[in-house]
């Protein structure tokens, strides 16, 4: 899956997270992609995307950043 030219503005004061939750514990989720990804105001990268975006995740490869 890629995200590609997204522009997301989320209030992050909510405490909502953002959830990438693969059920199959045999198949990872493979093959994720943000490229040019901005979440308020920053360029997502594999250093960031996790705590910016407060993303839960489980059973996902590390996705790939452009």
């Amino acid at each position: 899956m890629i995200f590609k030219n997204w522009k997301v503005d989320m209030n992050m004061s909510k405490g909502f997270s953002n959830y990438l939750l693969c059920s199959d514990p045999s198949k990872p989720f493979d093959g994720l992609v943000f490229d040019n990804v901005i979440f308020n105001g920053t360029r997502l990268t594999v250093d960031n995307w996790l705590t910016l975006g407060n993303f839960q995740i489980s059973n996902v490869s590390p996705p790939e950043f452009k």
